[in-house]
């Protein structure tokens, strides 16, 4: 019978400076399933035949936040975690710009009811975090 693997960590990370903590305690639930696969791309690049399955803009830009932009705490926080940061840092971003397209987008076409983009905001994130097993 297939058994597939359905464990949620499929590398792993060990803290290694003490903002590896820091990141590992905030972000920590967030590095899960493709998300580990989008970290160690950026971190390795493509080394098993899996990894093609994701394109490779999103671990390139997390490659790069996490390089330029975050290499002011290389000194606290290790590569792989500044890419957890980063990874959450372009998430948020792209999020927020996400909302603001369909906000604009709604009140130009329904004017009277642009109180659903607030209500839509603050539930899609929420009920995804929510649905996901812990």
């Amino acid at each position: 019978m297939f058994s597939p693997n359905l464990d949620a960590y499929i590398f792993e990370y060990s803290p290694e400076l003490p903002g590896d903590y820091v990141v590992e305690f905030v972000f920590g639930g967030l590095v899960r399933w493709d998300a580990q696969h989008f970290i160690s791309i950026s971190q390795m690049g493509y080394t098993t035949e899996s990894k093609f399955a994701f394109f490779p803009l999103y671990p390139y830009l997390i490659w790069l936040v996490g390089e330029y932009p975050l290499w002011l705490f290389a000194w606290i926080i290790s590569p792989v975690y500044r890419g957890i940061l980063a990874g959450w840092i372009l998430s948020t971003l792209f999020y927020s710009c996400s909302i603001a397209i369909l906000y604009v987008s709604i009140t130009i076409r329904f004017l009277p009811r642009k109180n659903t983009v607030v209500f839509l905001a603050f539930n899609l994130p929420i009920d995804i975090i929510a649905s996901s097993r812990i």
